[in-house]
């Protein structure tokens, strides 16, 4: 016991010790983060300090390091070893290295600036830091959508999928749901903005309407009506039992069913609109038909689809040049309405692609009549062919020869004649009524090439090519006829620009409002394709860049604001300004549509064009009582279009704030 009493004052004083010295030691290191000059005689031996930055190694004359050196912690690495001026050589201590900041942390410390102009912090060795990352977008406002899916009787409609998509239903949904026993349903939050709500049930007709998130929670009731049943037959002219799949479509939807030939098929849950059916078989021609269907109609009895025995078309696609297969062209027999030399693509009623090796097989050709074989392929002109009539089962090799396309050549600089790389070039071919665009971009060398658009030549074509870069004034160039095989070359000046900040009526900044700005006085195609298009973000801030030189209408629109028109004039080339903008209330139109009767037309579709071209359009659809509203409407005259399938449209009502309601009756053809 008396040993271990004399042992604990020795510990006692040892831990004082070893405590003392090491708060002198980060006193130190703290001394030396805060002065670049002060440091420890040692250090001051191996190293000397000029201007505020040291410099480690032997002294002058020895070769110096590449990296570059701060003061304190954020240092990079210093060489381990040097000598003092005695010769001797002192392992030296290394450096934290300079890190840049990138991430947010929790706490709240000094920055120093290195001599490349970037920050560096000022931290404990060892000692980790809680960090948060933030993902881009997560503050924006968001908001939800809710309510209830019933029959038309009524009665809730449980397990109805929702899906929440982009307006025009493309790519996967943003958000799906289902409805519980009661019909409810819940979806979000979701980033606000105009949407589209598609809801589908078994047994029930889908549907799709459009709505709008806001930050309060948007309330939304759907009735789903009884999908329409379509029945009917198929036979073969021959009255074989062959397996035949008969297809019902329409945009969006689509429904498939097998059957022998001879019996009868039963498609359920069509929804309203034009359908096209369709029945097709190997080696026969396929048929079909088109019916509009009213949802009130509840079972519609089909016309028998008759499909006949066809032929066999086979061959195979080959460079002119080369002589060797093109691969992946297509070859089809147009439809009847197809007129040379301005084809259409779609609805190729027989149509086929070629193997690796340019090789194809068209079956169920149409026998019996002459017929037209069109082949396209990427890089390639058009190919037409009169094809004699075919006899029933017969198989006939047509070989099919294209040539190479030609090629608009072009290159995109500044005013200086410096080439622009990454410029996004659009080449628009305008021959009759047909417009077509391709896109493109420059390489590294500024340059560009289209190839002539397939069904269209260089002497019956318009060309114009539309040239855009960041941070320049986007430019349109019209190609003169005779002179499309000679390079084109865009210059490109720089951008003006706008920025300021959108307040609402309140006078509080507005996120996310929509700025569109057009060119004005020239032609409206030009105008749409120069259009620029931005939204104001945090505090309202917007800018646009790249608008040319000239006069421009901008329009701001945000949420039932009415819309603001700003006329202004940029008289040099990369002149600037900057306009605050104040929204003003809006107002709100509501109507409602019905039959001849008095009954309410749900499903119709509202079309609201203001006369000012520069306010786009909006479109709504009637809901189960036939009413549909739009807000945020300015001081303009607006006209409203209302169409549903099968009943006569109505377009040209004019829409004034002095009447904000309205009752729309529509008839049925």
């Amino acid at each position: 016991m008396a040993k271990a009493k004399d042992i604990i004052p020795t510990i006692a004083i040892i831990a004082v010790f070893m405590f003392v010295c090491m708060c002198i030691f980060f006193s130190a290191r703290k001394r030396a983060a805060e002065d670049p000059n002060a440091g420890t005689a040692a250090q001051k031996d191996s190293g000397s300090s000029e201007g505020g930055r040291r410099t480690y190694g032997p002294g002058p004359g020895a070769p110096s390091s590449s990296r570059s050196t701060v003061p304190g912690k954020g240092a990079t690495d210093p060489p381990k070893t040097g000598a003092d001026a005695s010769g001797k050589i002192r392992t030296l201590a290394k450096a934290r290295p300079a890190r840049k900041i990138t991430e947010i942390p929790f706490f709240t410390s000094k920055l120093k600036t290195t001599d490349s102009g970037q920050n560096t912090r000022q931290s404990h060795p060892g000692r980790k830091r809680k960090v948060v990352k933030f993902r881009e977008g997560d503050n924006l406002p968001r908001g939800t959508i809710s309510g209830t899916i019933t029959d038309s009787s009524g009665n809730p409609i449980a397990g109805a999928l929702v899906g929440l998509f982009h307006t025009n239903l493309r790519g996967k949904p943003r958000g799906e749901s289902r409805s519980d026993a009661n019909g409810s349903y819940t979806i979000g939050p979701y980033r606000t903005g105009r949407y589209a709500l598609h809801v589908s049930s078994e047994n029930y007709a889908p549907l799709t309407e459009p709505v709008e998130i806001t930050t309060s929670d948007v309330k939304k009731d759907i009735v789903l009506a009884g999908g329409v049943v379509l029945r009917g037959v198929v036979q073969t002219s021959d009255n074989a039992a062959v397996e035949v799949e008969v297809t019902a479509e329409r945009p969006g939807w689509q429904r498939k069913v097998s059957i022998k030939a001879g019996e009868s098929y039963k498609l359920q849950n069509v929804p309203e609109g034009d359908v096209i059916i369709t029945a097709e078989s190997p080696s026969y021609v396929r048929t079909g038909t088109r019916i509009a269907v009213h949802g009130d109609e509840g079972e519609i009895t089909v016309q028998t689809l008759l499909l006949a025995p066809g032929a066999y078309i086979y061959g195979k696609v080959i460079d002119e040049n080369t002589g060797n297969g093109v691969s992946e062209a297509s070859i089809l027999v147009p439809r009847p309405d197809f007129t040379p030399p301005k084809p259409t693509f779609q609805g190729g009623a027989f149509c086929t692609v070629a193997d690796q090796d340019g090789n194809f097989l068209l079956d169920g050709v149409p026998a019996g009549k002459a017929l037209l074989l069109l082949s396209v392929a990427p890089g390639y002109v058009a190919e037409i062919i009169p094809v004699q009539a075919l006899t029933v089962g017969e198989k006939r090799q047509i070989n099919i020869t294209l040539s190479r396309a030609q090629v608009i050549r072009g290159r995109v600089e500044t005013w200086d004649g410096i080439p622009i790389e990454n410029a996004l070039v659009t080449m628009y071919a305008e021959s009759g009524n047909i417009t077509r665009s391709v896109p493109g971009q420059t390489d590294a060398s500024g340059e560009f090439s289209f190839s002539v658009p397939q069904g269209m030549t260089v002497t019956e074509t318009k060309f114009s090519l539309l040239a855009r870069a960041y941070g320049f004034a986007p430019s349109i160039v019209r190609i003169e006829q005779g002179k499309e095989k000679e390079p084109v070359v865009i210059s490109l000046g720089p951008g003006c620009g706008l920025e300021g900040t959108v307040l609402g009526p309140g006078g509080s900044p507005v996120e996310l409002a929509s700025i569109r700005a057009l060119p004005k006085n020239m032609d409206s195609k030009d105008a749409l394709r120069l259009e620029v298009k931005t939204s104001s973000g945090r505090e309202g801030k917007y800018e646009l860049t790249a608008l040319g030189k000239g006069a421009w209408s901008v329009v701001f629109t945000y949420g039932t604001s009415a819309p603001k028109i700003l006329d202004i004039t940029f008289k040099e080339a990369g002149e600037k300004k900057e306009i605050d903008i104040v929204l003003e209330p809006g107002w709100r139109f509501e109507g409602t549509v019905t039959e001849a009767d008095g009954k309410p037309l749900p499903g119709v579709n509202a079309f609201l064009k203001c006369e000012n071209n520069c306010i786009e359009p909006q479109r709504t659809t009637s809901d189960s009582n036939g009413k549909f509203s739009f807000s945020g409407l300015g001081d303009y005259d607006y006209s409203l279009i209302l169409s549903r399938t099968g009943f006569e449209s109505i377009t040209g009502e004019k829409i004034l704030q002095a009447s904000p309601s309205a009752v729309f009756v529509l008839k049925r053809k």
